[in-house]
């Protein structure tokens, strides 16, 4: 029976599995030797960051597994590995052919022939591109060494063994007008390379859609078909985060493979381009928006660390790249070759998870940008990249770009307190409230509380049954609402709320928000939240301080009388003296600086909402607003 019951929750997940609205991408597996199938993990992590849902598909040649292969899968993944056997494409082996699996050139050959009867998209990596060319109808080089490079005025190494310390890496241009170019963006790109065979004549209805200095195709894609291979490893430099490589432009790969296979039409956004060389804020939000970096997804949320690196980079700002313990990226960008700027700005760069994956496609209307991210906080981190770009000649300013501020900021508390970053003269943080300065935000502390209680047939009971593990939870939240009042009338004190309740009779949870309203007094919230779930298991995740700040401070009061006379008076904004936040941000970790502390933002509103937007023109204002503040009190000319 316990048998019997493992398979039938294991089918009753891979039913929803496949019910979900996800891609589903077939990785097929890369060895069939030692009666054992397996594939790397780099394709598997690659599909699963891109937020699709990897299937290997095992070598078989059983029509009916094939079909049913197919069936489940949205996109075929072909992987690499040995050398295609020649007389595929009509040749005699070369005395430099490599090993050739013909187990495997069995199975991916007859899967293709299935999925192209139900036209499935196919995307080849390294064996993968060469495979897809030749099924289609197209041939081979055998070894390039011996016979591209003797002919080639550029000596290029595509492949190199045994050599320690050798990078193997070397440029290819991508093709503009191709899908590939609308993914990653047109121009030479850095890739790394494992291949000594390519493509010798293309299969009809293809293009080359990367080209190497030597001639050598690196990528390919079809006119007719949906299907596109590459001759580098892309999941490999993700895998190793290789800062080497140009991460964000690589990222693409993966994360918008259904429009690079052509599953999807290409998005009218050029993602990567509008990253590398735009200073328009509309279109660099809109290209920040489309990258889905969640706060959790560190993977994601690098790749959008990387992006905002590589747009600063282009236009000649100095970026430090540093990476946690647990590999979030984090990163800093100065005008000065310093730690510890005159001006330093916080913004982030990660996002709460979206109600749908429409909210990550910005809109504008009227002048008004939606999307998520838009208010909180990615529009926020295109005007600290403008005042970093514009000024970078006249004014030392830095900004820690953090990557998980929405779960507690542990990033930039790490690069203060740890890596040692601050301020010389002021600190900005750019979040929340427009035509004011926060000077007091709430503490916040993430709890879980845990019931138990053991099962209890109620039939067999004389008198009342006990109460169970959820009804103790659910009377425990009753019970909070009483004790934490809401924030509704404004007034400032300590609250609660319940974000999630799971659970049954047995074993039941809650996750509980606490807002603190002072600095230290986390015990005595803590001695109040046990009160309201008596005899229950409480644990905490995550605590992190308010913030109170003096609100005679001059520098502070300085930008607050600029705020009121440049964009309040005689304008119709609500102008408010002094601003007091039921949140937090991250000024909890820039606090003890030792510098004046500016929390203040552009005018957006609807953070975390499906109606979250930015005010466009409000940018300019702010840019005018915090440049002008800057350059009268902290000027530094190189």
């Amino acid at each position: 029976m316990k048998k019997l019951t493992l398979f039938i929750s294991f089918f009753a997940i891979s039913l929803s599995l496949f019910a979900t609205n996800r891609v589903v991408v077939g990785v097929v597996e890369t060895c069939y030797t030692g009666g054992m199938a397996r594939v790397s993990r780099t394709y598997i992590k690659a599909v699963e960051d891109a937020g699709f849902v990897p299937l290997v598909l095992p070598c078989t040649t059983n029509e009916a597994t094939l079909k049913a292969f197919v069936e489940k899968i949205d996109i075929l993944l072909l992987t690499g590995g040995e050398d295609v056997e020649p007389k595929r494409y009509g040749h005699k082996n070369s005395p430099k052919l490599g090993a050739v699996n013909l187990c495997r050139d069995n199975f991916e050959f007859k899967l293709l022939e299935v999925a192209k009867a139900k036209r499935v998209p196919m995307f080849g990596i390294c064996r993968g591109c060469q495979v897809l060319n030749v099924f289609f109808g197209g041939t081979l080089y055998q070894d390039i060494p011996s016979e591209i490079t003797p002919k080639s005025k550029i000596k290029l190494a595509h492949s190199i063994k045994g050599k320690e310390g050798v990078l193997p890496m070397h440029t290819a241009k991508i093709v503009d007008g191709t899908r590939l170019a609308a993914v990653v963006g047109a121009g030479n790109i850095s890739v790394n390379t494992y291949h000594h065979q390519s493509a010798m004549d293309l299969a009809p209805g293809f293009v080359a859609s990367a080209v190497a200095p030597d001639g050598v195709v690196e990528a390919i894609e079809a006119s007719f078909y949906p299907a596109a291979g590459v001759q580098f490893h892309p999941e490999k430099i993700l895998f190793d985060n290789d800062s080497r490589f140009e991460l964000a432009r690589i990222g693409e790969i993966f994360s918008r493979l259904p429009e690079l296979c052509g599953l999807e039409p290409l998005k009218e956004s050029k993602v990567v381009g509008d990253i590398l060389t735009s200073t328009d804020d509309a279109t660099l939000l809109k290209a920040f928006i489309a990258i889905p970096s969640t706060s959790r997804n560190i993977p994601q949320v690098n790749r959008m660390s990387e992006a905002m690196a590589a747009h600063l980079n282009v236009h000649g700002i100095k970026c430090t790249m540093e990476v946690m313990p647990d590999g979030r990226k984090v990163l800093f960008a100065c005008t000065r070759d310093t730690k510890r700027p005159d001006v330093l700005i916080s913004a982030h760069l990660d996002v709460v998870q979206a109600q749908s994956p429409s909210m990550y496609t910005a809109t504008i209307t009227n002048g008004v940008l939606y999307g998520r991210g838009a208010s909180d906080c990615k529009g926020h981190c295109v005007l600290a990249a403008r005042l970093l770009r514009e000024l970078k000649d006249k004014a030392s300013i830095g900004c820690i770009f953090g990557s998980d501020e929405e779960i507690g900021g542990a990033g930039t508390k790490w690069m203060v307190e740890e890596k040692g970053y601050g301020a010389k003269k002021v600190a900005f943080v750019l979040d929340m409230e427009p035509y004011s300065v926060t000077t007091r935000q709430k503490g916040l502390g993430g709890y879980e509380v845990i019931a138990t209680a053991a099962p209890v047939h109620t039939g067999l009971l004389k008198g009342a049954p006990p109460k169970n593990a959820l009804a103790r939870i659910l009377e425990g939240c009753d019970k909070l609402a009483e004790v934490f009042p809401n924030f509704e009338d404004g007034s400032w004190r300590d609250t609660a709320a319940v974000s999630a309740i799971n659970g049954n009779s047995v074993k039941a949870s809650a996750k509980i928000t606490l807002k603190n309203s002072k600095n230290d007094d986390w015990a005595e919230i803590e001695k109040k939240l046990a009160s309201c779930f008596p005899n229950c298991e409480i644990k905490n995740s995550r605590k992190s301080p308010a913030v109170i700040l003096d609100e005679s401070e001059p520098v502070m009061n300085d930008f607050l009388r600029r705020t009121k006379v440049k964009l309040c008076d005689g304008k119709g904004h609500k102008y408010d003296h002094y601003f007091h936040l039921d949140s937090s941000t991250d000024a909890r970790h820039l606090q003890n600086l030792g510098v004046p502390l500016i929390i203040t933002g552009t005018d957006c509103h609807g953070g975390h909402t499906p109606k979250e937007h930015m005010n466009l023109w409000s940018m300019q204002d702010y840019f005018e607003l915090i440049s002008e503040f800057i350059l009268d009190r902290f000027p530094d000319k190189k």
